[in-house]
């Protein structure tokens, strides 16, 4: 009697392991094994982006380009972890900076025609927050966009220049670069982004009788990446305007900031 309970535990506990062994192989063989390129975004990109704004009309009026779109998120948010690991820091950096900015548009394709990203609400959770991306590299299940920027790739790149690349979907964000992010380009593209960000007046304007300097509220909201970078906010951004346009701004400058538009960065 007592060996046969012994035989039935050593059973059960056998089955136990199979089925675990066998799910996590599952699990595994579930995810993207082949490293994605970025070729068909910049495609999509090159097609629907002008001045750093995005066509939704006419990109949802093709449903073929829709489906690359989606593909194109679902190859980079189900991506191994082993084949995301064994790429280089810049490579993963731009993989979540496109895998953002991608996903971003798909969203409001799925919901369009919308007039602001935030009218979108699943669960009474808005865009950001609803949990629907698979990130895959990271060991999570489902995450938001917000947990993509804020939770992962801010804490893991702690590059304050992220902040003119991601693209939110509305009028005030930075303007949306018209080609992937790539691991041997991304640190010159995120230059670019920042000089273009820090020329752009409607983001960035020094207003001269009161001795103002009237920002973005990117520069509010995350105000800590760029304190990390240059010691204060307004180190930064003296720095960085100097460097984009090479005006000289004194030191006692004020700090203001810009009303930010959530309406959808429809291409005109």
């Amino acid at each position: 009697m007592a060996i046969s309970l012994i035989r039935c535990i050593l059973f059960i506990g056998f089955v136990f392991t199979s089925q675990s062994a066998f799910s996590k192989v599952q699990n595994e063989t579930r995810c993207q094994t082949v490293k994605p390129t970025h070729d068909v975004w910049g495609q999509l990109l090159k097609q629907y982006v002008r001045n750093g704004q995005v066509d939704y009309i006419a990109w949802h009026k093709n449903n073929d380009d829709r489906k690359a779109l989606s593909r194109y998120v679902k190859s980079l948010s189900e991506l191994c972890e082993a084949e995301f690991k064994s790429l280089d820091k810049p490579a993963q950096l731009a993989l979540l900076l496109n895998l953002y900015n991608a996903a971003v548009i798909e969203l409001v394709l799925r919901y369009f025609p919308i007039k602001s990203i935030n009218d979108i609400q699943v669960d009474s959770k808005g865009a950001f927050d609803f949990n629907w991306l698979q990130a895959r590299w990271s060991g999570s299940q489902a995450i938001s966009l917000n947990h993509l920027e804020n939770n992962l790739i801010r804490p893991w790149f702690k590059d304050a220049r992220i902040h003119f690349a991601l693209v939110c979907a509305a009028k005030s964000c930075p303007a949306l670069l018209a080609e992937p992010y790539r691991g041997d380009s991304v640190s010159r593209q995120l230059n670019t982004q920042t000089r273009e960000f820090f020329e752009d007046k409607r983001q960035v304007f020094y207003r001269q009788q009161d001795n103002t300097i009237v920002v973005s509220k990117i520069f509010n909201w995350y105000q800590i990446d760029f304190v990390n970078d240059a010691g204060t906010l307004k180190a930064y951004i003296i720095r960085e305007t100097r460097e984009a346009t090479g005006q000289d701004i004194a030191s006692n400058v004020k700090i203001a900031f810009h009303d930010y538009s959530w309406d959808l960065n429809q291409a005109p």
